[in-house]
């Protein structure tokens, strides 16, 4: 049961983006759709492109089980391997990030992984990869519990988009984020 939501990440939510080198298409805020997106990387450009979006720290209100909610939609290079893709990492109480686990989803989870191979920065990791359903017409929710987390604590949320040196997917954006909610509650995660 959900006793308070700690925030709802709308237009651009206060989120930064890192991106350790530049490269065609790192996260940008589109104010005509709301909505955060990642086009990834066209030509060859010889590097992995890799960038991240960060929510602020959040103050968690109530002690309990913290949710996340997110509507998202991907494309991300598959030619027969899954060469990009994207991951959930988050950070408490301004630690490091860390890899959401696949497990941790409760809908529409991770849907594959990274090919080991990839020059990406996700090789071998598990994450949203090719395209998600109804691509381009619509989006998926996602749902995780992050765990139990007190009064007090901080939680950010990252979405680290992972390319190889080259080639997007077949849908532009390559992630599109179009709302992220973190909820704190009392029932079991």
């Amino acid at each position: 049961q959900v006793i308070g939501v700690l925030a709802v990440i709308d237009k651009d939510g206060g989120f930064t983006v890192d991106t350790p080198q530049p490269f065609d298409g790192p996260w940008v805020y589109n104010a005509g759709t709301g909505s955060w997106g990642e086009n990834g990387q066209g030509p060859e450009n010889s590097h992995p492109n890799t960038s991240m979006l960060n929510s602020p720290a959040i103050n968690v209100t109530c002690a309990g089980p913290v949710r996340l909610t997110f509507v998202h939609r991907f494309s991300f290079e598959f030619d027969g391997t899954r060469w990009d893709g994207g991951q959930v990492r988050v950070s408490v109480n301004g630690g490091p990030y860390t890899a959401l686990a696949g497990g941790a989803f409760t809908q529409n989870g991770y849907n594959g992984t990274v090919a080991p191979n990839s020059r990406s920065e996700l090789a071998g990791q598990s994450g949203f990869v090719q395209t998600s359903a109804n691509y381009p017409t619509g989006f998926i929710t996602s749902v995780a519990d992050l765990g139990v987390l007190n009064a007090g604590d901080t939680v950010s949320v990252q979405f680290i988009a992972a390319s190889d040196t080259n080639t997007r997917g077949q849908y532009v954006p390559n992630w599109e984020i179009d709302s992220v909610a973190l909820a704190a509650g009392n029932g079991s995660v």
